[in-house]
């Protein structure tokens, strides 16, 4: 019986053989940058077999979940979560979306008979999941010329506006200067925050699914640069090291003048 699964299995790798099939959603799946998205799948196998272990890969060769940890790429690592089980459920989802993400997605599992017999199966042709910018995901940018500022933007498609907020979810009070394609700018001076204050970006009436606070992480505002401060301090010490030390030195010239002086007068 083995030798004619085998045979079953290079004849007709990849398509539903029978008991032995691996069911995905039809058509591509998509994701947005930095979301996340689920992959449905479902597998089948005849009775009288044991699944020993399930992986998912990309474009064939990253593997992007694997039941031994340590085969999985670099890059899928604490991303990626399986949802299914050895039985019949193998739903994967993937946080946390970069375009390099993008591609084909094909779920394998291997099995074990009675003695040494052993099988896997590839489903074929796999899920393609095509990833992208969402036009209304906020993205933030720091610079400190000409003055420290954060900026959030979004997408010329949104329909929504970006607000900013801070750690306690209030509205700041800084000034905000809308700008064009949807800009939103925040320009601050030390007078009206301090320096490290941390703003969040938030776009009113967008939800991410994966992002429960729906808005982009705190951004922090920059100030002054810390090795500005550390210069100025080092000089200010060393320049009242050398004024210390100057007068200590022109104290030591009159005392010896004054001493030289009292030793050549004449006696009387």
């Amino acid at each position: 019986m083995a030798w004619v699964l085998v045979a079953a299995f290079c004849l007709l790798s990849g398509a539903c053989a029978q008991e032995w099939c691996v069911t995905l959603a039809p058509g591509p799946l998509a994701g947005w940058v930095g979301s996340c998205v689920t992959i449905p799948c479902s597998f089948t196998y005849p009775a009288g077999w044991t699944v020993s272990a399930v992986n998912w890969t990309r474009d064939g060769n990253q593997t992007v979940y694997h039941s031994d940890e340590a085969r999985v790429r670099a890059a899928f690592k604490g991303r990626v979560h399986y949802l299914g089980n050895k039985q019949h459920n193998c739903s994967l989802r993937v946080a946390g979306l970069r375009p390099s993400d993008q591609g084909t997605y094909r779920f394998r599992f291997e099995v074990v008979g009675d003695g040494s017999s052993r099988n896997a199966w590839t489903g074929q042709p796999g899920q393609q999941l095509n990833v992208s910018a969402h036009p209304c995901q906020p993205s933030l940018e720091s610079r400190l010329k000409p003055g420290p500022s954060l900026t959030c933007s979004v997408g010329a498609n949104c329909s929504h506006h970006p607000s900013w907020y801070d750690r306690d979810g209030a509205r700041p009070s800084p000034e905000q200067t809308p700008g064009g394609a949807g800009v939103t700018e925040l320009q601050i001076s030390p007078s009206q925050l301090d320096p490290g204050a941390a703003l969040r970006c938030q776009v009113d009436g967008y939800r991410d699914e994966c992002d429960s606070a729906q808005s982009q992480p705190l951004g922090t505002v920059p100030g002054t640069p810390t090795y500005i401060i550390g210069l100025t301090v080092v000089l200010v010490l060393l320049l009242l090291v050398g004024l210390v030390g100057v007068t200590a030195w022109s104290k030591m010239r009159r005392k010896r003048q004054g001493m030289s002086s009292t030793a050549h007068q004449p006696p009387r």
